[in-house]
Parts: structure tokens; C-alpha cells; sequence
């Protein structure tokens, strides 16, 4: 059976073909031979240095046969001698070719963007505060009153007997210990003279452009959004999917810390004072409410609800808004910042009220009323992803039941759930989190969606705790001992394009490898290189630089030079992953005479209805009984996909940071200035295409063309926590928030990871005058608001009952006596 070998253009052991083609000439004098193979060496090497080109400039080999065009024979060389031929076709040898799809997978220095280019409209006066719409203080009563005198209480936890969270034992030694850490950015840094003035001068015009970008982004969520969670970036709206809290400014204060915007940062301390974390979008999971005296209802008392079921999603709330008010007072040294930070982890605490321990990571009703919450199946990444928020807190308040909260996870995870998966200790991305005795957890396993930043924590808690404390020792051998199962069943090199070192970490699911990259899993680029800065392990550093440069590759592949959400992988010998064009880039197919022989068979197969399809596109076979003569076609075999070898794709981007934080950490970790070309290369693209009036929009499917682009009007908190973050520092003086002093939770907050004192780099310039900040926890203006239409559903729900009885009242008077 022949084989198609794709550097020789044609198929390898069948009959004719490439196989022939070499056997022929080999049976002539030994000097040919010799010749023949210094001038194919000098051949390959020149074709191998040379630009890849377009199709329609390819020449074709000097063999000549029945080819494509003639009998309609495959392979492109093994000419076959036919005297009764009136027609000789010139067979053209059959080549890959990516064209314009090959992205290199470093940019090109001198095809950079220019920095002045962008955002040319912000200047110093751009920032304007926002307009705010004041609840009146008159108007307090129709959402605040006493508890009704029949309100609710929170009772004690009702734990199973021996559940795992009554006799769970944590560890005597708590606190952290900082001495003698391991430095984990380049040493080159701290040498000095890493950079040339030139180099320098382009750095930081590179990063006054990404500030820029940050500040128009950030004014128009001022100006439209203001209080809520999120600007809708093309409709000038707003949304509110976390808390209504405002999420977009607790998740930018440490953002406005590193970017020198003290002001913006002051502006934001009152929000972050007045917020009521016992309201979630006009709830009040605390404690009912009682109307007003002149407020009666049809029994002619005010009228009263009991407290209401609200959802807190408590991973999003932990990494965004713990992890921000936990951020922001490391780098500012504001107490408010703190004192905010206790009260939001009193609400999250209650998600641990379980019998496994693992908190209910998904949603929450804080005021849950009957006991021990339940749980069912858990995402590892929302269950396993609080340690480095809930630790933090315990070591600036010396307040160890937050700690204990994060280790009895752990010790939870790697006792009862990690020695019962198929990849010990990988865990599914979701499982049960009280599974029966005995029982085998199955499930899907991957460094993405669901299971991300639980690895993420393990080898950035080893630096919280450092690296000679006891307890980081565990968290060091669950890192290592997961990635190095996880190389055997996740880590992929992918062969499909030449010249392209491109590697991924999968998927395994449904007992089957799934050679993959999700945009989610690319942090791990930034994890692997941590891995053997902390631990000695340069085989993690070699798979995370590879595969931050397949993640920024597909960005590059793309047609607007940004990454799609998923990208799937042609295996391969996978059939369907090429289809033949011609010079002119039309597809070609020759017909095949019947019956099929051997060699043709190896390009063809049949489906389950007997019809014979092309292996290459699978387009169905042309089929004859006459031989064709014809002249000979030029064609190529080209990849499918956008990008290139691409099976399958979610095209969809929502402005996601994970690429660029592993390109940020590259760059800390190495110092090589490629990095910074690749992440200008990005920013540039992101800028360029999803830039509203009102924002940084998301964008649909980045694998079509700018005509075909539809944005998707979104614009989550975590642009400003993270992406636009990680590109400033990337483009920033790398001392400003050293990797050596702090470590970054997954929304990009920084928490100090050293003895050193909140606030030590100077980053805050508190306000010149105390403003005033409002009543703590009253609630913002916005949360206000939402109580009030809250409340006033119940209101007209009251007068509808009302106005209904004295209607049945009127009517029963009016009826005449005896009715």
C-alpha cells in the first residue's frame, strides 16, 4: 500500500510514484547517483531557505509521466512509458502550502504598528469624572427599614456525622516563611543596561499607547456604566452579572495604582465604602423589609416582606472582588481597602458551610436558611481556586480560619477526590464533591474552562508561602506530580505545519485525547514557566515557551491577528484536513478510472453509502470508466482551517488576557524582547479591531474577515484587571510590580508574597483633603435604585391587592338588599 510522503510530493512504495521515480535512476552508474545527490542536497537546502510562495509561481520537477491530467494517477512523478499515448501530460509535483495562513511565530520588528497611532484623542484632559445619579436621601425609607420583628435567622451549619469538615485537623505552622526565595525574574533585570535608549524609548512609547487605550476604555464605562458591573461597549448600556456591585471598578483599583492614576483610584474609594454587600441586584439576603406607616396593607398594617433568595457566584465574587479589595490594599496600603475585604470574605465564608468542605463555588444564597448547603457536581476550578484570597487575608489580619478554609480544601481534594480519578492527582473538571465510598471519580480532565487556575493556585501558593514552609511542600507536589501525568495525557506536539514548532495542552474526554487549545488554557504558558523557577523543573519552562508562542500563533493566523476562543486540531493522518487548488486558487479534482487501484486507493475511501470520497477535503470522487488524457494541472494541496490545520473553531473572543499574561511572564522570566514585539503585535490587532465609541467590544468570530466582523457589545471587568494590565507591564520598567514580590491571583491581582509592607512601592498618593465617602455599607446610588424597583414591585403589588378589595367592597355595597 502506498504512502504519501509530503517533503517528496508523491506516494512512497506503490507503483510509479516518487518510489519508481528514485529506483530508476539508481540503477544508473554510480556517478549519476552522486550527482543527482549533491544537486538534490543544494536543491533542498535552497528550496528550504527560500519564502514560501503563492501557487501559482511554483515550478514544477523535472519528471515527466502520465499525471494528474493523464490517467489520473496520484503522486505527481513515476513517469510511465505509454508509445499508444497521443497525449504526454507533464505531472506537477504535489506540494503542501499554507500561504498567508502560516503566520511566523515571532512578528517582524520592522511591520510593527506605531504607537502614536492609537488613541491620539486622550490627552490630559480626557478623564472627566462621572455623572451620578443621587439617591435622595429623603426617599431612604422605601428601601431601608428595621428587620420585620419575625426576621429570619441564619441557623448553624447541620453537618453529617464524621463529615470531613468536623474532623478535619489543620496544620500548627500557618504563617508563611520568607526566606531565602528564589528569584523568579531575569537577573539580567536587576544588572541594568538590559535595554539600549532606543529600545527604551520604544518601550515606553509602546506603553503610554497601552495606557491610553485603558484610560478611553475606562472613561467610557464611566460615562455609560458607571456603578454597575459592565459597559455594553456598542449599545452604550450597561449589565450587571455580578452582584451589581460595580465590578468594573472594584476589579481596576490596583490597575489604576500601576498605570500612576492616584485620582481615579481616590475617586473610586467611595463606591467601594457606600457598597452593601447584603444587597445583590435590589435583594436583600440578610433580613426582610417593613413599609412605612402611611404603606398599609389589606389588613391595615405596613405592609412587609421577609428577607429574599439571592445568587452570589462565589468564585467570581472571590477573584474578583475579595481578590481586588485584597490587591488594591496591598499596593496602596488603605485600610478601607481591607476593612472591605473582611466583610466580603464574612459572606463567602458561608459558601464553606458544606459537609465535604469544598464551598459552593457556582452560586450561593448567603442567606440560606436550612442548615449544611448541598452539593452536587463541582467545578475544580471553583471549588479548588480561594487560596491565595482566603490566605492573603489570614496573614494581613493574623486571622487563621480563612486559612483553614483554603487548606481543608486542599487537604480535602488531595485525600478524598485526587486518589480516585483515572489521572492521579489531575481531578475532572467536574465531579461530585461527596462521592460514595469507594467510588472512581470519572470525568473529563483539561487545563481550561472548569479546571484552569485550580492548578494555576498550586504552584502560585508555593510563592504566597514560600518556598521553605511546610505547607508549601504540598502544594509543590501536587503541582508537580499534575503536570507531570498531565504531559502524558494533555501536553500535544502538533506536526500539521512545517516550520511551525507548535505544541498545545489538550483536553481528555469522553476516554479519548482532544488535541485542542482553548484561549483559557493558554495562562499555563505563564504556570509552567513559574513551575521551574520555584521547583528546578526547566522541562516545564521549554513546554511553556512553546506553548505561548502556538497561543500567540493562532492570534497571528487568525484573519484580524487575535485568537479564537477554541481552536481544534486536524491529527496528522486525520482525512478532510486539506483540499487541492489549482495556480489560480480554484479546488481540483481529476477523475478516477474504475476500478480503483491500489495506489488511488490510498487517497480515497468510501463513505457508509459506497460512495468514494477524497481522503484530503472529502468532496466526492469523480469516477469513469475511460482513461483521461489531458494536459497536465498544476495544483497544491492546501490546509484547511482559520487557522491553518484547524478542524474546528469558536471564533468568538471576549477580550480574554490569558495569552498575554503567559507572554508577560515569559518576557519576566527571560528577558528576551521577543516577547514584547508579540505583545505589541497583539495589542495593536485587539486595539485596531475592537475599539467602539463606547469601549473595547468583544468581537464574534475573529476567524472572519474586518467585512464579515460583528462585535459582540461586552467589555468584562477583567479587561481592566488583566488584559489591559498585562500589556502596561509587559511595556513597563519590569521593577514595577517585581514577580519577585508579589504573586498574581487569577484576575490579576497583586498580592505581596514577601515580608514587605502594604504599599511599600509608593504607588497610591492618598487625597490631598479627606472627601467625604457616604455611610459604610449603606449601599451606592446604584445599588439603591435597584432596591427601590425592587421594592416597588411589592408596592404595586400591595395597591393592585388594595385597590381589588375595595373594588369587591363597592361593588358588594351597590347590589341591591336582599341580592
Amino acid at each position: 500500500m502506498a504512502s504519501y510522503d509530503p517533503e517528496l510530493g508523491g506516494a512512497v512504495g506503490a507503483t510509479g510514484g516518487v518510489g519508481a521515480f528514485m529506483r530508476r535512476r539508481l540503477r544508473r552508474p554510480r556517478l549519476i547517483f552522486v550527482g543527482l545527490t549533491i544537486f538534490g542536497l543544494l536543491y533542498y537546502y535552497s528550496d528550504s531557505l527560500r519564502p514560501e510562495q503563492p501557487p501559482g509561481i511554483v515550478v514544477s520537477p523535472d519528471d515527466t509521466g502520465v499525471g494528474w491530467g493523464g490517467s489520473g494517477s496520484i503522486g505527481g512523478g513515476g513517469a510511465v512509458d505509454d508509445p499508444t499515448s497521443q497525449v504526454q501530460a507533464q505531472a506537477d509535483r504535489v506540494v503542501h502550502w499554507c500561504g498567508g495562513g502560516a503566520a511566523p511565530m515571532v512578528p517582524d520588528p520592522d511591520n510593527l504598528m506605531d504607537p502614536a497611532s492609537f488613541f491620539p484623542e486622550v490627552g490630559p484632559d480626557f478623564l472627566e469624572r462621572p455623572e451620578v445619579r443621587e439617591f435622595p436621601n429623603a426617599e431612604l425609607h422605601k428601601i431601608i427599614s428595621v428587620a420585620p420583628p419575625d426576621n429570619a435567622k441564619h441557623r448553624q451549619i447541620e453537618l453529617l456525622p464524621g463529615a470531613y469538615s468536623e474532623t478535619w485537623k489543620g496544620p500548627e505552622e500557618w504563617k508563611p516563611t520568607y526566606g531565602n526565595a528564589k528569584p523568579i525574574q531575569w537577573d539580567g533585570f536587576k544588572k541594568g543596561n538590559y535595554e539600549t535608549a532606543t529600545q527604551r524609548k520604544t518601550r515606553e512609547a509602546r506603553r503610554n499607547a497601552v495606557k491610553r487605550g485603558f484610560v478611553y476604555a475606562w472613561q467610557k464605562y464611566k460615562d455609560h456604566a458607571w456603578g454597575h458591573d459592565e459597559v455594553k461597549p456598542v449599545t452604550k448600556d450597561y449589565h450587571d452579572p455580578f452582584n451589581g456591585w460595580g465590578a468594573s471598578i472594584v476589579d481596576t483599583l490596583d490597575t489604576l495604582l500601576v498605570m500612576g492614576l492616584s485620582d481615579e483610584y481616590n475617586q473610586c474609594r467611595s463606591h467601594v465604602n457606600q457598597l452593601n454587600f447584603r444587597w445583590v441586584k435590589g435583594a436583600d439576603w440578610s433580613q426582610g423589609y417593613v413599609a412605612p406607616p402611611d404603606e398599609l396593607d389589606e389588613k391595615g398594617q405596613p405592609w412587609q416582606i421577609a428577607r429574599e433568595a439571592a445568587s452570589i457566584p462565589v468564585f467570581e465574587t472571590g477573584i474578583r472582588y475579595l481578590g481586588g479589595l485584597l490587591g488594591a490594599y496591598d499596593l496602596s496600603g488603605d485600610k478601607l481597602m481591607l476593612d472591605r475585604a473582611v466583610e466580603i470574605a464574612e459572606v463567602l465564608s458561608r459558601a464553606f458551610n458544606t459537609n465535604s468542605c469544598l464551598p459552593a463555588g457556582s452560586r450561593m444564597d448567603p442567606g440560606y436558611q436550612t442548615g449544611a448547603l448541598k452539593l452536587h457536581s463541582v467545578s475544580i476550578a471553583e471549588v479548588g481556586s480561594m487560596t491565595l484570597e482566603l490566605m492573603r487575608l489570614g496573614f494581613l489580619t493574623n486571622d487563621r480560619k480563612r486559612f483553614d478554609l483554603a487548606q481543608r480544601c486542599t487537604d480535602y481534594l488531595e485525600d478524598n477526590i485526587a486518589p480516585r480519578t483515572k489521572f492521579p492527582p489531575l481531578i475532572p473538571m467536574s465531579f461530585a464533591a461527596d462521592p460514595l465510598p469507594d467510588a472512581k471519580i470519572q470525568g473529563s480532565y483539561s487545563f481550561g474552562a472548569m479546571a484552569d487556575s485550580f492548578y494555576e493556585y498550586l504552584i502560585k501558593t508555593v510563592k504566597l508561602l514560600g518556598e521553605t514552609s511546610a505547607i508549601a511542600k504540598q502544594y509543590a507536589r501536587l503541582y508537580a506530580d499534575s503536570v507531570d501525568v498531565a504531559r502524558k495525557v494533555l501536553f500535544y506536539d502538533i506536526p500539521n505545519v512545517p516550520g511551525r514548532d507548535l505544541f498545545t495542552i489538550g483536553k481528555y474526554e469522553y476516554g479519548s485525547p482532544k488535541v485542542e487549545t482553548e484561549h483559557l488554557t493558554c495562562f499555563a504558558g505563564g504556570m509552567l514557566g513559574l513551575g521551574d523557577k520555584l521547583l528546578d523543573r526547566p522541562q516545564d519552562r521549554i513546554d511553556g515557551e512553546r506553548f505561548t508562542s502556538t497561543c500567540y500563533w493562532l492570534a497571528a493566523s487568525s484573519p484580524l491577528g487575535i485568537q479564537p476562543e477554541n481552536v481544534q486540531f486536524f491529527s496528522p493522518t486525520e482525512k478532510g484536513q486539506y483540499v487541492n487548488v489549482t495556480g489560480d486558487g480554484k479546488p481540483y479534482r481529476p477523475p478516477l478510472k474504475l476500478p480503483i487501484e491500489e495506489m488511488d486507493a490510498t487517497y480515497v475511501h468510501k463513505n457508509w453509502q459506497g460512495q468514494y470520497l477524497w481522503n484530503d477535503d472529502n468532496t466526492p470522487v469523480n469516477l469513469t470508466d475511460e482513461v483521461q488524457r489531458a494536459p497536465g494541472v498544476k495544483y497544491h494541496r492546501k490546509w484547511k482551517g482559520v487557522p491553518v490545520g484547524s478542524k474546528r473553531r469558536n471564533g468568538h473572543y471576549i477580550n480574554r488576557p490569558e495569552t498575554i499574561e503567559s507572554v508577560f511572564y515569559m518576557y519576566r522570566l527571560t528577558g528576551d524582547k521577543k516577547w514584547q514585539d508579540i505583545g505589541w503585535d497583539m495589542f495593536t490587532h485587539w486595539m485596531t479591531h475592537a475599539k467602539t465609541h463606547a469601549g473595547i467590544s468583544s468581537i464574534r468570530d475573529v476567524t472572519k474577515d474586518e467585512s464579515e466582523k460583528i462585535l459582540g457589545n461586552n467589555m468584562e471587568s477583567f479587561i481592566f484587571a488583566e488584559t489591559f494590565k498585562y500589556h502596561y507591564l509587559l511595556q513597563s520598567d519590569p521593577e514595577l510590580l517585581s514577580l519577585d514580590n508579589y504573586v498574581l491571583n487569577t484576575e490579576a491581582h497583586p498580592m505581596i508574597a514577601t515580608d514587605k509592607e502594604p504599599g511599600f512601592e509608593g504607588l497610591w498618593t492618598p487625597p490631598a483633603h479627606e472627601e467625604d465617602l457616604g455611610v459604610r455599607g449603606e449601599g451606592t446610588h446604584v445599588q439603591k435604585y435597584m432596591r427601590l424597583d425592587n421594592l416597588d414591585r411589592y408596592r404595586r403589588r400591595n395597591a393592585a391587592v388594595l385597590e381589588a378589595k375595595k373594588a369587591a367592597q363597592a361593588e358588594k355595597e351597590g347590589r341591591p338588599k336582599g341580592a
